[in-house]
Protein backbone atom coordinates (compact mmCIF):
# COMPACT_ATOMS: atom_id res chain seq x y z
CA UNK A 1 0.00 0.00 0.00
CA UNK A 2 1.29 3.20 -1.36
CA UNK A 3 1.07 6.54 0.65
CA UNK A 4 -1.74 8.78 -1.28
CA UNK A 5 -0.12 12.22 -2.20
CA UNK A 6 -3.36 13.75 -2.50
CA UNK A 7 -3.97 13.92 1.29
CA UNK A 8 -0.06 14.68 2.17
CA UNK A 9 0.09 17.69 3.15
CA UNK A 10 3.51 20.30 1.95
CA UNK A 11 4.93 23.24 3.34
CA UNK A 12 6.73 24.95 1.16
CA UNK A 13 9.23 27.62 2.45
CA UNK A 14 10.61 30.34 -0.50
CA UNK A 15 10.85 34.31 0.30
CA UNK A 16 10.78 34.47 -3.94
CA UNK A 17 7.40 34.19 -4.68
CA UNK A 18 7.50 33.34 -8.83
CA UNK A 19 9.91 30.29 -7.69
CA UNK A 20 7.65 29.09 -4.84
CA UNK A 21 4.54 29.04 -7.34
CA UNK A 22 6.64 27.55 -9.72
CA UNK A 23 7.83 24.55 -7.20
CA UNK A 24 4.12 24.37 -6.04
CA UNK A 25 2.99 23.56 -9.34
CA UNK A 26 5.64 21.12 -10.09
CA UNK A 27 4.02 19.10 -6.77
CA UNK A 28 -0.03 19.77 -7.81
CA UNK A 29 1.29 17.96 -11.29
CA UNK A 30 3.09 15.20 -9.53
CA UNK A 31 -0.49 14.43 -7.89
CA UNK A 32 0.06 16.60 -4.25
CA UNK A 33 -3.13 18.79 -3.66
CA UNK A 34 -2.21 19.62 0.01
CA UNK A 35 0.50 22.35 -1.08
CA UNK A 36 1.18 25.58 1.30
CA UNK A 37 3.61 28.67 0.73
CA UNK A 38 5.65 30.59 3.15
CA UNK A 39 6.84 33.48 2.12
CA UNK A 40 8.64 34.73 5.09
CA UNK A 41 10.07 33.07 8.18
CA UNK A 42 6.73 34.59 10.08
CA UNK A 43 4.44 32.69 7.51
CA UNK A 44 6.69 29.53 8.29
CA UNK A 45 6.19 29.67 11.67
CA UNK A 46 2.26 30.45 11.50
CA UNK A 47 1.66 27.93 9.57
CA UNK A 48 3.88 25.26 11.03
CA UNK A 49 2.24 25.65 14.30
CA UNK A 50 -1.17 25.05 13.03
CA UNK A 51 -0.81 22.47 10.80
CA UNK A 52 0.86 19.23 11.10
CA UNK A 53 3.19 18.58 7.99
CA UNK A 54 4.09 16.10 6.35
CA UNK A 55 6.89 17.20 4.54
CA UNK A 56 8.59 20.32 4.29
CA UNK A 57 10.86 21.92 1.19
CA UNK A 58 12.70 24.53 2.20
CA UNK A 59 14.89 27.19 0.13
CA UNK A 60 18.48 27.30 1.77
CA UNK A 61 19.09 30.76 1.39
CA UNK A 62 16.26 32.87 2.61
CA UNK A 63 16.98 36.32 3.04
CA UNK A 64 20.60 37.72 4.29
CA UNK A 65 19.95 37.48 7.98
CA UNK A 66 17.70 33.82 7.97
CA UNK A 67 18.97 30.72 6.45
CA UNK A 68 16.85 27.49 6.09
CA UNK A 69 18.64 26.03 8.39
CA UNK A 70 18.20 28.34 11.05
CA UNK A 71 13.97 28.15 10.29
CA UNK A 72 13.96 24.34 10.52
CA UNK A 73 16.08 24.24 13.67
CA UNK A 74 13.68 26.95 15.58
CA UNK A 75 10.30 25.01 14.26
CA UNK A 76 11.98 21.53 15.74
CA UNK A 77 13.30 23.58 18.79
CA UNK A 78 9.32 24.81 19.24
CA UNK A 79 8.21 21.18 18.22
CA UNK A 80 6.40 22.39 15.52
CA UNK A 81 7.37 19.40 13.26
CA UNK A 82 6.72 16.21 14.16
CA UNK A 83 9.88 13.73 14.05
CA UNK A 84 8.27 11.92 11.30
CA UNK A 85 7.78 15.03 9.08
CA UNK A 86 10.33 14.92 6.44
CA UNK A 87 12.87 17.31 4.74
CA UNK A 88 14.14 18.72 1.36
CA UNK A 89 16.72 21.61 0.83
CA UNK A 90 16.60 23.24 -2.09
CA UNK A 91 18.95 26.18 -3.15
CA UNK A 92 20.42 27.59 -6.61
CA UNK A 93 24.07 27.31 -3.92
CA UNK A 94 25.69 23.65 -4.35
CA UNK A 95 28.47 25.09 -2.84
CA UNK A 96 29.84 22.47 0.09
CA UNK A 97 29.79 24.91 2.65
CA UNK A 98 25.45 25.07 1.96
CA UNK A 99 25.58 21.64 1.62
CA UNK A 100 27.11 20.50 4.92
CA UNK A 101 25.76 23.18 6.53
CA UNK A 102 22.17 21.69 4.89
CA UNK A 103 23.44 18.35 5.63
CA UNK A 104 23.43 19.05 9.90
CA UNK A 105 19.63 18.55 10.19
CA UNK A 106 19.88 15.48 8.33
CA UNK A 107 17.14 16.22 5.66
CA UNK A 108 15.87 13.82 3.26
CA UNK A 109 17.36 15.30 0.22
CA UNK A 110 19.16 18.41 -1.20
CA UNK A 111 18.18 19.51 -4.57
CA UNK A 112 19.61 22.54 -6.71
CA UNK A 113 17.55 24.89 -8.44
CA UNK A 114 16.09 24.98 -11.04
CA UNK A 115 14.32 21.68 -10.73
CA UNK A 116 12.89 19.75 -13.16
CA UNK A 117 9.64 17.55 -12.83
CA UNK A 118 11.98 13.99 -13.34
CA UNK A 119 14.42 15.22 -11.34
CA UNK A 120 11.61 15.94 -8.32
CA UNK A 121 9.80 12.79 -8.90
CA UNK A 122 12.68 10.93 -8.30
CA UNK A 123 13.95 12.22 -5.27
CA UNK A 124 10.06 12.46 -4.27
CA UNK A 125 9.37 8.71 -4.73
CA UNK A 126 12.56 7.17 -2.79
CA UNK A 127 11.34 9.62 0.10
CA UNK A 128 7.86 7.97 -0.09
CA UNK A 129 8.93 5.12 -0.36
CA UNK A 130 11.18 5.50 2.83
CA UNK A 131 8.74 7.56 4.93
CA UNK A 132 6.40 4.63 4.40
CA UNK A 133 8.77 2.13 5.73
CA UNK A 134 9.21 4.20 9.11
CA UNK A 135 6.03 5.27 9.49
CA UNK A 136 5.72 2.76 12.13
CA UNK A 137 8.85 3.51 13.93
CA UNK A 138 7.95 7.54 13.89
CA UNK A 139 4.73 6.56 15.43
CA UNK A 140 6.36 5.08 18.17
CA UNK A 141 8.86 7.80 18.72
CA UNK A 142 6.08 9.88 19.21
CA UNK A 143 4.70 8.25 21.76
CA UNK A 144 8.46 8.62 23.31
CA UNK A 145 8.32 4.42 23.12
CA UNK A 146 12.13 3.84 22.44
CA UNK A 147 11.46 -0.05 23.28
CA UNK A 148 8.79 -0.21 20.72
CA UNK A 149 10.45 1.82 17.93
CA UNK A 150 13.31 -0.49 18.21
CA UNK A 151 10.45 -3.55 18.05
CA UNK A 152 9.18 -2.12 14.86
CA UNK A 153 12.03 -1.33 12.93
CA UNK A 154 13.24 -5.00 13.35
CA UNK A 155 10.05 -5.95 12.13
CA UNK A 156 10.09 -3.22 9.08
CA UNK A 157 13.79 -4.56 8.42
CA UNK A 158 11.82 -8.08 8.08
CA UNK A 159 9.41 -6.70 5.92
CA UNK A 160 11.59 -4.70 3.61
CA UNK A 161 14.72 -6.08 3.61
CA UNK A 162 17.86 -3.33 5.56
CA UNK A 163 17.75 -0.16 3.72
CA UNK A 164 20.30 3.21 4.35
CA UNK A 165 17.52 4.71 6.29
CA UNK A 166 16.20 1.99 8.08
CA UNK A 167 19.81 0.90 9.03
CA UNK A 168 20.51 4.57 10.61
CA UNK A 169 17.02 4.67 12.72
CA UNK A 170 17.65 1.23 14.41
CA UNK A 171 21.36 2.42 15.38
CA UNK A 172 20.49 5.42 16.52
CA UNK A 173 18.25 4.51 18.58
CA UNK A 174 20.29 1.08 19.86
CA UNK A 175 23.36 3.56 20.92
CA UNK A 176 21.00 6.04 22.35
CA UNK A 177 19.47 3.20 24.69
CA UNK A 178 23.17 2.16 24.96
CA UNK A 179 22.40 -1.73 23.49
CA UNK A 180 25.93 -2.17 22.10
CA UNK A 181 25.55 -6.16 21.74
CA UNK A 182 22.64 -5.27 19.34
CA UNK A 183 24.99 -2.52 17.68
CA UNK A 184 27.48 -5.01 17.08
CA UNK A 185 24.79 -7.72 15.31
CA UNK A 186 23.72 -5.31 13.09
CA UNK A 187 27.18 -4.00 12.01
CA UNK A 188 28.34 -8.00 11.55
CA UNK A 189 25.06 -7.89 9.49
CA UNK A 190 26.08 -5.16 7.67
CA UNK A 191 29.77 -6.11 7.25
CA UNK A 192 30.05 -5.80 3.63
CA UNK A 193 27.76 -2.67 3.21
CA UNK A 194 29.30 0.40 1.84
CA UNK A 195 27.47 2.87 3.60
CA UNK A 196 29.61 5.50 4.93
CA UNK A 197 27.28 5.93 8.03
CA UNK A 198 28.05 2.51 9.35
CA UNK A 199 31.54 3.49 9.99
CA UNK A 200 30.67 6.30 12.59
CA UNK A 201 28.65 3.27 14.48
CA UNK A 202 31.47 1.25 14.34
CA UNK A 203 33.70 4.14 15.89
CA UNK A 204 31.40 4.22 18.61
CA UNK A 205 31.45 0.78 19.12
CA UNK A 206 35.37 0.75 19.34
CA UNK A 207 34.95 4.15 21.94
CA UNK A 208 32.36 1.58 24.11
CA UNK A 209 34.87 -1.49 24.08
CA UNK A 210 37.77 1.19 24.90
CA UNK A 211 39.65 0.84 21.37
CA UNK A 212 40.53 4.46 21.16
CA UNK A 213 43.02 4.18 18.58
CA UNK A 214 40.90 1.43 16.56
CA UNK A 215 38.12 4.57 16.74
CA UNK A 216 40.16 7.24 15.22
CA UNK A 217 41.71 5.08 12.85
CA UNK A 218 38.01 4.59 11.85
CA UNK A 219 37.74 8.15 11.53
CA UNK A 220 41.18 9.76 10.09
CA UNK A 221 40.54 7.05 7.10
CA UNK A 222 36.68 8.07 6.75
CA UNK A 223 37.57 11.61 6.43
CA UNK A 224 40.48 10.56 3.99
CA UNK A 225 37.71 8.92 1.69
CA UNK A 226 35.18 11.89 2.29
CA UNK A 227 36.65 15.06 3.33
CA UNK A 228 33.76 16.70 3.63
CA UNK A 229 32.08 13.92 6.28
CA UNK A 230 31.08 16.46 8.95
CA UNK A 231 30.03 14.27 11.39
CA UNK A 232 33.48 12.27 11.19
CA UNK A 233 34.81 15.44 12.26
CA UNK A 234 32.59 16.24 15.05
CA UNK A 235 33.22 12.73 16.47
CA UNK A 236 37.29 12.76 16.31
CA UNK A 237 37.36 15.69 18.32
CA UNK A 238 35.15 14.32 21.13
CA UNK A 239 37.76 11.52 21.30
CA UNK A 240 40.51 14.14 21.71
CA UNK A 241 38.66 16.65 23.60
CA UNK A 242 37.71 13.61 26.40
CA UNK A 243 41.62 12.81 25.98
CA UNK A 244 42.66 16.26 27.09
CA UNK A 245 44.31 16.55 24.07
CA UNK A 246 43.55 20.16 22.99
CA UNK A 247 46.14 20.69 20.43
CA UNK A 248 45.15 17.66 18.23
CA UNK A 249 41.10 18.27 18.84
CA UNK A 250 41.67 22.19 17.67
CA UNK A 251 43.07 21.07 14.42
CA UNK A 252 40.14 19.02 13.43
CA UNK A 253 37.65 21.44 14.69
CA UNK A 254 39.16 24.09 12.66
CA UNK A 255 39.01 22.55 9.60
CA UNK A 256 35.44 21.41 10.11
CA UNK A 257 34.46 25.01 11.18
CA UNK A 258 35.88 26.41 7.85
CA UNK A 259 33.50 23.67 6.08
CA UNK A 260 30.76 24.94 7.95
CA UNK A 261 31.22 27.78 9.60
CA UNK A 262 27.38 28.71 9.87
CA UNK A 263 27.34 25.79 12.17
CA UNK A 264 27.22 27.73 16.15
CA UNK A 265 28.11 24.25 18.08
CA UNK A 266 30.89 24.25 16.04
CA UNK A 267 32.01 27.68 16.69
CA UNK A 268 31.70 27.12 20.10
CA UNK A 269 33.99 24.25 20.36
CA UNK A 270 36.83 26.27 18.34
CA UNK A 271 36.45 28.95 20.31
CA UNK A 272 36.55 26.47 23.74
CA UNK A 273 39.76 25.24 22.48
CA UNK A 274 41.30 28.51 21.56
CA UNK A 275 41.00 29.39 25.26
CA UNK A 276 42.40 25.80 26.53
CA UNK A 277 45.35 26.65 24.25
CA UNK A 278 45.55 30.09 25.48
CA UNK A 279 44.73 31.07 21.71
CA UNK A 280 43.44 34.20 22.62
CA UNK A 281 43.11 35.93 18.67
CA UNK A 282 41.75 32.77 17.78
CA UNK A 283 39.35 32.71 20.24
CA UNK A 284 38.49 36.82 19.50
CA UNK A 285 38.37 36.27 15.50
CA UNK A 286 35.86 32.45 16.24
CA UNK A 287 33.33 35.17 18.17
CA UNK A 288 33.28 37.14 14.67
CA UNK A 289 32.07 33.91 12.98
CA UNK A 290 30.11 33.26 15.34
CA UNK A 291 27.95 36.53 15.20
CA UNK A 292 28.14 37.25 11.47
CA UNK A 293 26.28 33.83 11.30
CA UNK A 294 24.14 34.08 14.66
CA UNK A 295 20.56 32.48 14.29
CA UNK A 296 18.26 35.51 14.51
CA UNK A 297 15.04 34.43 15.92
CA UNK A 298 13.94 33.79 19.45
CA UNK A 299 16.22 33.59 21.95
CA UNK A 300 18.70 30.59 20.23
CA UNK A 301 21.29 33.45 19.51
CA UNK A 302 21.65 34.68 23.57
CA UNK A 303 22.05 31.24 24.85
CA UNK A 304 25.30 31.49 21.87
CA UNK A 305 26.41 34.57 23.14
CA UNK A 306 26.63 33.53 27.09
CA UNK A 307 28.19 30.52 25.65
CA UNK A 308 31.02 32.49 24.19
CA UNK A 309 32.06 34.80 26.75
CA UNK A 310 31.27 32.11 29.68
CA UNK A 311 34.02 30.37 28.16
CA UNK A 312 36.80 33.31 28.32
CA UNK A 313 35.14 34.41 32.26
CA UNK A 314 35.68 30.89 32.91
CA UNK A 315 39.15 31.15 32.05
CA UNK A 316 39.77 34.87 33.66
CA UNK A 317 38.16 33.89 36.94
CA UNK A 318 40.82 30.98 37.43
CA UNK A 319 44.06 33.29 36.29
CA UNK A 320 42.89 36.82 36.28
CA UNK A 321 44.79 39.08 33.62
CA UNK A 322 44.23 42.37 33.57
CA UNK A 323 45.10 42.83 29.85
CA UNK A 324 43.60 39.75 28.47
CA UNK A 325 40.32 41.10 30.37
CA UNK A 326 40.63 44.55 28.28
CA UNK A 327 41.01 43.10 25.34
CA UNK A 328 38.31 40.97 25.60
CA UNK A 329 36.44 43.95 26.93
CA UNK A 330 37.15 45.55 23.61
CA UNK A 331 36.43 42.51 21.58
CA UNK A 332 33.29 42.07 23.15
CA UNK A 333 32.18 45.43 22.39
CA UNK A 334 32.59 45.25 19.05
CA UNK A 335 31.13 41.90 18.33
CA UNK A 336 27.85 43.44 20.51
CA UNK A 337 27.89 45.96 17.78
CA UNK A 338 28.14 43.75 14.92
CA UNK A 339 25.01 41.69 16.73
CA UNK A 340 23.10 44.54 16.68
CA UNK A 341 23.55 45.25 13.07
CA UNK A 342 22.17 41.28 12.88
CA UNK A 343 19.56 41.09 15.00
CA UNK A 344 16.11 42.35 14.61
CA UNK A 345 15.72 45.65 15.82
CA UNK A 346 13.52 44.47 18.55
CA UNK A 347 16.11 42.33 20.21
CA UNK A 348 18.42 45.05 20.64
CA UNK A 349 17.27 45.77 24.29
CA UNK A 350 17.50 42.46 25.01
CA UNK A 351 21.12 42.44 23.34
CA UNK A 352 21.92 45.84 25.39
CA UNK A 353 20.49 44.15 28.48
CA UNK A 354 23.25 40.58 27.98
CA UNK A 355 26.13 43.05 27.18
CA UNK A 356 26.21 45.03 30.23
CA UNK A 357 26.05 42.34 32.44
CA UNK A 358 28.81 40.71 30.71
CA UNK A 359 31.00 43.85 30.86
CA UNK A 360 29.99 44.25 34.21
CA UNK A 361 30.95 40.82 35.42
CA UNK A 362 34.15 41.28 33.64
CA UNK A 363 35.29 44.59 34.44
CA UNK A 364 33.79 44.42 38.54
CA UNK A 365 37.13 43.25 39.79
CA UNK A 366 38.63 46.70 38.30
CA UNK A 367 36.45 48.94 39.06
CA UNK A 368 34.54 50.61 41.86
CA UNK A 369 30.61 49.00 42.66
CA UNK A 370 29.20 52.29 41.68
CA UNK A 371 30.84 52.29 38.27
CA UNK A 372 29.01 48.94 37.97
CA UNK A 373 25.69 49.44 39.09
CA UNK A 374 25.27 52.25 36.25
CA UNK A 375 26.56 49.93 33.58
CA UNK A 376 23.70 47.65 34.47
CA UNK A 377 20.77 49.94 34.88
CA UNK A 378 22.21 51.79 31.27
CA UNK A 379 21.66 47.95 30.21
CA UNK A 380 18.42 47.07 31.62
CA UNK A 381 17.13 50.75 30.83
CA UNK A 382 14.28 48.90 28.91
CA UNK A 383 13.50 46.64 31.20
CA UNK A 384 13.40 48.19 34.20
CA UNK A 385 9.82 48.78 34.89
CA UNK A 386 9.21 45.21 33.05
CA UNK A 387 11.73 43.02 34.32
CA UNK A 388 9.45 39.76 34.40
CA UNK A 389 9.93 40.16 30.44
CA UNK A 390 13.44 38.87 30.70
CA UNK A 391 14.41 35.42 29.79
CA UNK A 392 14.96 33.08 32.27
CA UNK A 393 18.94 32.80 31.50
CA UNK A 394 19.02 36.93 31.66
CA UNK A 395 17.51 36.86 35.02
CA UNK A 396 19.70 34.11 36.35
CA UNK A 397 22.97 35.90 34.78
CA UNK A 398 22.30 39.24 36.31
CA UNK A 399 20.97 37.85 39.92
CA UNK A 400 24.38 38.15 41.35
CA UNK A 401 25.50 41.30 40.32
CA UNK A 402 21.74 43.00 41.79
CA UNK A 403 22.44 41.07 45.13
CA UNK A 404 26.07 42.71 44.91
CA UNK A 405 24.90 46.04 44.39
CA UNK A 406 21.86 45.47 46.70
CA UNK A 407 18.91 46.57 44.65
CA UNK A 408 16.34 44.90 45.91
CA UNK A 409 13.79 46.34 44.17
CA UNK A 410 14.41 44.66 40.85
CA UNK A 411 14.66 41.69 42.63
CA UNK A 412 11.47 41.86 43.90
CA UNK A 413 10.19 42.66 40.66
CA UNK A 414 11.66 39.10 39.48
CA UNK A 415 10.68 37.31 42.80
CA UNK A 416 7.52 35.15 41.08
CA UNK A 417 9.49 34.41 38.01
CA UNK A 418 12.37 32.65 40.39
CA UNK A 419 9.86 31.04 42.42
CA UNK A 420 9.12 29.50 39.11
CA UNK A 421 12.07 28.24 38.61
CA UNK A 422 12.74 25.53 41.84
CA UNK A 423 13.90 22.41 39.25
CA UNK A 424 16.83 25.37 38.64
CA UNK A 425 17.69 26.33 41.59
CA UNK A 426 21.49 25.52 42.78
CA UNK A 427 22.79 26.65 46.02
CA UNK A 428 23.76 30.05 45.01
CA UNK A 429 20.31 30.99 43.91
CA UNK A 430 19.20 29.89 46.92
CA UNK A 431 21.65 31.90 48.67
CA UNK A 432 20.67 35.13 46.78
CA UNK A 433 17.00 34.66 47.22
CA UNK A 434 17.23 34.23 50.92
CA UNK A 435 19.98 37.21 50.96
CA UNK A 436 17.45 39.11 49.45
CA UNK A 437 14.61 38.08 51.74
CA UNK A 438 16.70 39.68 54.87
CA UNK A 439 17.55 42.85 52.92
CA UNK A 440 13.85 43.41 52.14
CA UNK A 441 13.07 42.18 56.30
CA UNK A 442 15.59 45.53 57.18
CA UNK A 443 14.45 48.03 54.50
CA UNK A 444 10.86 47.34 55.79
CA UNK A 445 12.38 47.72 59.30
CA UNK A 446 14.15 51.04 58.51
CA UNK A 447 10.96 52.62 56.57
CA UNK A 448 8.68 51.51 59.94
CA UNK A 449 11.22 53.68 62.17
CA UNK A 450 12.02 57.13 59.57
CA UNK A 451 7.92 57.62 60.22
CA UNK A 452 8.85 57.99 64.07
CA UNK A 453 12.41 57.17 64.87
CA UNK A 454 14.57 58.55 61.96
CA UNK A 455 18.15 58.35 64.18
CA UNK A 456 17.02 54.85 64.53
CA UNK A 457 16.59 54.27 60.80
CA UNK A 458 19.22 56.02 59.96
CA UNK A 459 21.56 53.36 62.26
CA UNK A 460 19.91 50.86 60.45
CA UNK A 461 20.74 52.23 56.60
CA UNK A 462 24.28 52.66 57.85
CA UNK A 463 24.38 49.07 58.65
CA UNK A 464 22.90 48.31 55.03
CA UNK A 465 25.59 50.38 53.74
CA UNK A 466 28.56 48.65 55.08
CA UNK A 467 27.06 45.68 53.38
CA UNK A 468 25.64 47.14 50.43
CA UNK A 469 27.47 50.13 49.62
CA UNK A 470 25.94 51.75 46.47
CA UNK A 471 22.02 50.29 46.62
CA UNK A 472 19.29 52.52 45.41
CA UNK A 473 17.13 52.29 48.35
CA UNK A 474 19.56 52.49 51.10
CA UNK A 475 21.01 55.43 49.86
CA UNK A 476 17.28 56.96 49.26
CA UNK A 477 16.00 55.83 53.06
CA UNK A 478 19.56 57.24 54.32
CA UNK A 479 18.94 60.37 52.76
CA UNK A 480 15.24 60.76 53.71
CA UNK A 481 16.56 59.94 57.63
CA UNK A 482 19.05 62.85 56.86
CA UNK A 483 16.54 65.69 55.91
CA UNK A 484 14.35 64.90 58.47
CA UNK A 485 17.29 65.17 60.94
CA UNK A 486 18.36 68.76 59.48
CA UNK A 487 21.66 67.53 57.43
CA UNK A 488 22.25 69.88 54.60
CA UNK A 489 23.78 68.85 51.07
CA UNK A 490 27.00 70.24 51.43
CA UNK A 491 27.55 67.31 54.24
CA UNK A 492 29.59 64.40 53.24
CA UNK A 493 27.00 61.85 54.17
CA UNK A 494 24.40 63.84 51.65
CA UNK A 495 26.78 64.10 49.08
CA UNK A 496 27.96 60.58 49.04
CA UNK A 497 24.20 58.88 48.75
CA UNK A 498 23.40 62.04 46.32
CA UNK A 499 26.43 60.19 44.11
CA UNK A 500 25.50 56.83 44.51
CA UNK A 501 21.67 57.82 42.87
CA UNK A 502 22.54 60.38 40.42
CA UNK A 503 23.87 60.02 36.36
CA UNK A 504 21.51 56.91 36.53
CA UNK A 505 17.98 55.34 35.05
CA UNK A 506 16.26 53.82 37.71
CA UNK A 507 12.61 52.47 37.41
CA UNK A 508 9.25 54.71 37.67
CA UNK A 509 9.11 54.33 41.42
CA UNK A 510 12.35 55.15 42.34
CA UNK A 511 13.31 57.67 40.11
CA UNK A 512 10.24 59.76 41.24
CA UNK A 513 11.22 58.93 44.79
CA UNK A 514 14.53 59.86 43.85
CA UNK A 515 13.54 63.29 42.24
CA UNK A 516 11.52 64.02 45.75
CA UNK A 517 14.31 63.26 47.53
CA UNK A 518 16.68 65.46 45.41
CA UNK A 519 13.94 68.45 45.49
CA UNK A 520 13.89 68.35 49.38
CA UNK A 521 17.89 69.09 48.84
CA UNK A 522 17.11 71.78 46.55
CA UNK A 523 18.95 69.56 43.71
CA UNK A 524 17.68 68.59 40.16
CA UNK A 525 18.53 64.63 38.75
CA UNK A 526 21.23 65.19 36.05
CA UNK A 527 20.10 62.63 33.23
CA UNK A 528 21.83 59.28 33.23
CA UNK A 529 24.60 58.65 30.74
CA UNK A 530 25.13 56.75 27.56
CA UNK A 531 28.46 55.64 27.91
CA UNK A 532 28.41 52.43 29.11
CA UNK A 533 26.32 51.42 26.67
CA UNK A 534 28.25 48.35 24.57
CA UNK A 535 26.42 49.41 21.54
CA UNK A 536 27.20 53.21 21.46
CA UNK A 537 30.49 53.46 23.23
CA UNK A 538 32.94 55.20 20.69
CA UNK A 539 35.43 52.09 21.58
CA UNK A 540 33.38 49.65 20.39
CA UNK A 541 33.65 51.36 16.91
CA UNK A 542 37.42 51.19 16.44
CA UNK A 543 37.83 47.92 17.43
CA UNK A 544 35.80 46.60 14.49
CA UNK A 545 39.07 47.56 12.04
CA UNK A 546 41.09 45.29 14.14
CA UNK A 547 39.02 42.31 14.16
CA UNK A 548 38.68 42.81 10.23
CA UNK A 549 42.89 42.57 10.54
CA UNK A 550 42.65 38.98 12.16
Amino acid sequence: MTLDRSKLKILLIDDQSSSALMLKSLFIKLGFSLVDIASSAEDAIYLARHNKYELLCVDYHLNHKISGVDLVSLLKKKHYLSPACSLLFISGDNSSETILTAMTLNPDGFLVKPLSLNILEQKLSVLLKDKQQRQPIFDALIQHNNELAIQRCKEQMLKYGFSNKLNILLLDLLVGQQLWSSVEIILEHLKHSQQHQLIIYKAKLALHHNEIDQAETLLTQLIEQVPLYGEAYDLLIEIYYQQEQWSSALIWAQKVLKLTPAVSARALVVADLAIKTQDFPLYWQTGKTLVHYLPVWGHEWLAIVKRYSDLFEAYFFTTPNRHQALQHKIVMKALFLLASNRLPEGQTPLLRALGNILLVRLEIEIQTKLKGKRRLLVGLRAYLNQMDKLPDEIILDMLPLLLLFGENYLYQAIIEKLSLLDKEKTTELKSAMDAFAYLEQQLQSARELQLSQPQQALLVYHKLLEQYPVATEVHLGHLECLYQLGYFNNHYAVTSSIKAISAMPLPTVLHTRREYVLNQFNLIAPEFEYESDPLQDHESYVAIPQLEQN
